[in-house]
């Protein structure tokens, strides 16, 4: 199970290093879903692989949604059969184990800035519901995490997580988890590719260089029939026109960006 896992996230890096332009989970993909797999470690301090609990790979399921300011909220349930009692791998008598997390997730790009855009740390907080066997309880849900974005869309996530409750039945423990995350739910309602909170006129496609605007340039196409009939208007009478005239009747000429033309 261990290779397995180790193949897995070795392709993922190795795809990471491949790609182009991916971007964090945010206000423009404010959902994601989540699978993956988990192990669950009752020792003290996680480390040794001889106290793990491996799960099978779906095991973990997620769902989250982007809040603002790096803030996102987490819905998440795991399942695993527990096997090993966290002192030096010693057997147990195997026990079920599942738990209901909800969690405030905090980017930690946005305290120590965005250093690259497909790497995506994280701390959080919440609670769990846990349950070994026929024994249930609540607990407190904190630890660290990251994603990293294999594609636009398509990532992967790491986390670990520390349970601590209060019960004397449910003992404190450690949670890994490794899986893809898939993030959704930009709206563009011109359809110009880019995302409405991206975009500066969201109801009239435009192009990236112009965020999403229409380009305003002026191209005029003049031949030697034309004649120009240009008016000076307002405090503009004595400007001078802004296009060479004979060039003007042999092609096309360009005016520059929100200027008008003179005589």
């Amino acid at each position: 199970m261990i290779i397995k896992l180790l193949k897995f996230a070795v392709t993922a890096l190795f795809i990471l290093v491949s790609v182009g332009h991916v971007s964090a989970q945010d206000k423009n993909n404010p959902y994601a879903v989540g699978l993956g797999t988990n192990v669950i470690d009752l020792s003290n301090l996680p480390g040794s692989t001889v106290n793990y609990n491996f799960s099978q790979f779906l095991s973990r399921i997620s769902y989250e949604k982007y809040l603002k300011k790096g803030f996102t909220l987490q819905l998440a349930g795991t399942v695993n059969s527990l096997t090993k009692d966290g002192m030096a791998g010693n057997p147990m008598k195997e026990t079920q184990y599942w738990s209901a997390d909800l969690i405030v997730k905090y980017d930690l790009n946005n305290l120590i800035g965005e250093l690259t855009n497909w790497f995506d740390p994280y701390v959080f907080l919440g609670g769990s519901y846990v349950a070994f066997s026929d024994v249930y309880a609540g607990m407190i849900n904190s630890g660290t995490g990251f994603n990293t974005w294999i594609t636009e869309n398509i990532g992967f996530n790491s986390q670990i997580s520390y349970r601590k409750g209060d019960s004397e039945k449910i003992s404190e423990h450690w949670q890994l988890s490794l899986g893809l995350v898939y993030k959704f739910g930009g709206k563009d309602t011109d359809g110009d590719g880019i995302k409405d909170s991206d975009d500066l006129c969201p109801n009239v496609a435009g192009s990236e260089s112009m965020n999403g605007c229409p380009d305003t340039d002026v191209e005029i196409v003049l031949n030697k029939k034309d004649k120009f009939n240009f008016k000076a208007s307002g405090k503009n009478k004595k400007v001078k026109l802004l296009i060479d005239v004979v060039e003007a009747v042999n092609g096309t000429s360009k005016c520059n960006k929100h200027k008008e033309f003179f005589a």
